[in-house]
């Protein structure tokens, strides 16, 4: 009878990581929507006079995947256009077959938290910025 629960429960767990492990998806996405919120403030890519973005994803081993963003913003016209660019390595972490958590490889960011969701050709991760005490929330569609 041990036996066979024990057979159950590596049946079990290997079917979960059939399912959920999932392979997450690389390539290019093209930056469709953001909303930064901390407290009642809210600001999106509407309140953005230029907003562009540009996701690279690419595998880095088993269950880890590399975001490079780039993103050209302005607020308001006739101020300065920022520019900037952040690599990242997550370990990700499927909680269905098309959703999960992003945990950040580097210490520097460990109280940060992410989850994502994937829809067909889209990409949505929501990010609890804990240096900054707010959510931010990108939204990206596969090139």
């Amino acid at each position: 009878m041990h036996l066979i629960k024990n057979f159950i429960m590596v049946c079990f767990i290997s079917f979960s990581t059939v399912s959920f492990g999932a392979e997450f998806p690389t390539g290019n996405y093209k930056g469709i929507g953001f909303l930064v919120e901390k407290g009642s403030m809210k600001i999106t890519e509407a309140d953005m006079s230029i907003h562009e973005s540009q996701l690279t994803i690419t595998k880095k081993g088993e269950s880890k995947v590399a975001f490079k963003v780039s993103v050209k913003m302005q607020r308001y016209p006739n101020t300065p256009i920022k520019n900037d660019s952040r690599y990242d390595v997550y370990s990700v972490k499927w909680d269905s077959k098309n959703s999960g958590s992003l945990v950040n490889n580097n210490k520097k960011y460990s109280g940060d938290k992410s989850t994502f969701v994937l829809e067909g050709r889209k990409l949505t991760v929501k990010s609890w910025i804990s240096r900054n005490q707010l959510f931010e929330t990108h939204v990206y569609e596969k090139q």
